[in-house]
């Protein structure tokens, strides 16, 4: 039961104005081949992501409608976060592609689970981890590099039909009153997006 949402960008567009926005930020760009010091490759691709040999391979998210944005720009902060330069160092380029990896794996997570027939089957340790956690008692584990927020993950499990046994006992701690209050506020917000009263 594969679920579509989000947004779709426009790829020419989009890349279009990453060039402009590249260009205020000082690169520069040149129509000979081979010229670049750093090749980025976001099209789709059988490849890891990663870092090699002067190439940025980019996961691939085009499945994921609105994912696209989020993994550019993950990809552009580990560049600018890992390199000072744009010359190609052996140690900086195994940290960006072991963090691209991980940025992958989650991608993966989510894809499993919004596009398998049967998710809560499924082998993969990381998402059978997040399933078997969240039946049990409502919480999201996170892992060491997550691409999605938990409200996301909350989403995508409630919608593949995927429900708590029983709430998660730190709830408890919330005093009452401000849970009420917060309880009161969501109400009001879907009410006014949907136009209609929700019951409490």
């Amino acid at each position: 039961m594969p679920l579509r949402y989000g947004l779709k960008f426009d790829r020419a567009a989009y890349a279009e104005q990453l060039l402009r926005h590249a260009e205020t930020l000082g690169a520069e760009f040149s129509q000979e081949a081979g010229s670049a010091h750093l090749h980025v490759d976001c099209a789709p691709s059988q490849a890891l992501p990663g870092w090699q040999d002067g190439r940025l391979q980019i996961a691939s998210g085009a499945d994921l409608p609105g994912l696209e944005w989020q993994v550019l720009a993950n990809a552009a902060r580990r560049l600018c976060g890992l390199s000072a330069g744009l010359g190609n160092c052996d140690e900086e380029a195994r940290e960006y592609t072991r963090l691209a990896l991980q940025e992958e794996a989650r991608i993966t997570d989510m894809r499993a689970l919004l596009n398998n027939d049967k998710p809560a089957a499924t082998a993969n340790p990381a998402l059978r981890r997040k399933i078997d956690l969240f039946t049990a008692c409502g919480r999201i584990p996170t892992e060491d590099f997550e691409v999605f927020a938990p409200h996301e993950w909350l989403a995508a499990l409630i919608a593949r039909g995927l429900e708590p046994r029983r709430y998660d006992r730190m709830a408890e701690t919330l005093p009452e009153g401000e849970l009420m209050q917060w309880l009161t506020r969501l109400r009001d917000q879907i009410a006014r997006i949907t136009g209609k009263e929700v019951s409490a």
